[in-house]
């Protein structure tokens, strides 16, 4: 009986995320950006509302599920670069929610860049490393958040621009 529901509900998943187109969009934000951080983490606000659970009917019978996105930063030849994988059909969702902060970032289609990667690595030109991180013990050591960064002026005021100082 399990058994059944499992791959009943695993192969409706394959076949509803096979129809879910996806893309790459490239976010190029001007070098000389005066938005306090606390801008970032509007945009990034923002995304939650392609937050869409499924019901009943549309996850055993249809197949649905939760879209997913990354935002990745990636360096390429020594430019970073600052790419989201999303699913098409809500690109007008994630580029409203950076021009909303930053009204001159650029934001475009873009190639992936992963299949620019040889399948066999490592070889002569290219060399990989990684690793995975196991925590034996609770943390000990505070973690600073994006808020004890901020001067006090932008923590009253998140949404203002800082002036640029004179010279």
């Amino acid at each position: 009986y399990r058994p059944f529901l499992f791959f009943w509900l695993w192969r409706r998943m394959e076949v509803w995320d096979k129809k879910q187109k996806r893309m790459v969009l490239e976010i190029q934000i001007p070098r000389e950006v005066l938005k306090p951080i606390q801008a970032m983490e509007n945009v990034f606000h923002g995304f939650w509302a392609l937050y869409d659970a499924p019901n009943w009917k549309e996850k055993w019978f249809q197949g649905k599920f939760l879209l997913s996105f990354s935002c990745e930063i990636v360096s390429i030849g020594g430019d970073t670069h600052f790419f989201l994988r999303i699913p098409a059909a809500l690109r007008n969702l994630f580029e409203s929610s950076v021009y909303s902060q930053y009204p001159d970032a650029e934001i475009f289609e873009a190639e992936d860049y992963t299949k620019k990667i040889p399948l066999s690595i490592p070889n002569k030109e290219w060399e990989i490393w990684g690793t995975d991180y196991k925590q034996f013990q609770e943390d000990f050591y505070p973690i600073r958040t994006h808020k004890e960064f901020e001067e006090k002026s932008e923590a009253k005021a998140p949404v203002e621009e800082k002036k640029p100082e004179a010279k």
